[in-house]
């Protein structure tokens, strides 16, 4: 996979009382407004020497204010605002979230219990990691690029598998299935890039990996 990010800027306008509650919600303990990756185009390529196809992305950046306020319908559905969020499409801010699925030893897949402390589907079951692309460092997280600073999806899934499994992933050991688009209330329009991971390891051995990692 490659990626290719665009320098250009763009905004989109935003209704008074979502770009008030936005700015509620990014006020909020522990909620800071990160670069993420922004989904801008993508293709489907034939690798000259592997000879499989691979996805060519096209990303830049969006932030996590400009998703909570083109994206989260749920979210001001229940601020009495339904009219106002049914309009939005998650077409504006384009956010490329990312799912890293596991199929342990056995051939069964492992899915995680979000914690109570994360901002949306708390102690929901999910894929085995979830996460955004970061582009720079923070709160003691590495930005996701290679050696010559180009964002790098695999290393955003292997880091988001080390921080919520507790695995030790190197990039070549993922692949990634699937490309699409979230329809669900609270992530509307978000695109979903989904990786896989086949792990030699068993559920009681992936069990006592997550022992290690931090409980938020």
């Amino acid at each position: 996979m490659n990626s290719a990010e665009r320098t250009d800027v763009f905004t989109f306008a935003v209704d008074p009382e979502i770009r008030e509650l936005t700015k509620t919600r990014m006020a909020l303990p522990g909620i800071f407004d990160g670069e993420i990756a922004a989904l801008w185009d993508f293709s489907i390529e034939k690798d000259s020497r592997k000879g499989k196809p691979r996805i060519k992305l096209e990303i830049n950046k969006t932030t996590y204010s400009s998703w909570l306020a083109d994206h989260n319908r749920q979210y001001f559905r229940n601020k009495g605002l339904e009219n106002s969020s049914d309009e939005k499409t998650g077409n504006n801010a384009r956010q490329l979230a990312f799912a890293v699925i596991v199929e342990i030893a056995d051939n069964k897949l492992v899915f995680k219990k979000r914690s109570k402390n994360t901002d949306i589907n708390q102690l929901q079951f999910m894929p085995s990691a979830n996460g955004n692309m970061q582009f720079r460092s923070s709160y003691g997280i590495d930005a996701d690029v290679d050696v010559n600073g180009i964002p790098n999806p695999y290393m955003t899934m292997s880091r988001e598998l080390s921080e919520e499994l507790g695995l030790d992933i190197q990039i070549y050991d993922l692949a990634v299935i699937g490309l699409g688009q979230i329809r669900c209330e609270n992530k509307y329009g978000t695109n979903l890039l989904v990786g896989l991971h086949k792990s030699a390891k068993t559920f009681e051995e992936i069990v006592e990996c997550t022992k290690n990692i931090h409980p938020s």
